[in-house]
């Protein structure tokens, strides 16, 4: 039997398109917060991953964050949804992340954690730099620098 995964669709409708549904983290300490590159790309994201089929968010940012960087979430509650579009070559990118507050058990700025998976790097930004930074995506570069995350839980789109 093949498996199909929701977490990332390709459909045609003209040109090549993908979907990806995502859980990402937000992890701030002393002011500076965790993001994740993949090597040879300038921007930079949230840690985390797919959303696998079946799969709560929660269970699926931990499974990530577990895989990515061999920490384990102490706490985690839910900041909001932001839709992103983008183009990658001729192929137009969708994806939903769910995004979650995040406290981990044993990782403490300035430990740069070293990722398990080699397309990937880690590094700590610091907040005063959110608004100049390649943070994707881009609204996070100033919801994150502002009120929200106070807020209860917010949706953005860039569509």
């Amino acid at each position: 039997m093949e498996w199909f995964y929701l977490s990332r669709i390709n459909f045609k409708k003209g040109k090549e398109m993908s979907f990806h549904y995502v859980s990402r983290a937000i992890i701030i300490q002393k002011n500076h917060l965790l993001v994740c590159h993949a090597k040879g790309d300038q921007n930079c994201y949230l840690p985390g991953g797919h959303i696998e089929i079946g799969e709560k968010a929660e269970y699926a940012l931990k499974r990530e964050i577990k895989e990515e960087i061999c920490c384990d979430i102490a706490e985690l509650s839910f900041f909001g949804v932001i839709e992103n579009k983008w183009v990658n070559g001729n192929q137009e990118e969708f994806e939903l992340n769910l995004i979650f507050k995040v406290s981990l058990d044993n990782l403490n700025y300035p430990d740069i954690p070293k990722s398990n998976e080699p397309h990937l790097t880690f590094s700590w930004l610091d907040l005063s730099k959110l608004e100049s930074s390649k943070l994707e995506p881009n609204p996070l570069r100033i919801d994150l620098k502002n009120s929200y995350l106070r807020m209860p839980s917010y949706f953005r789109s860039t569509m």
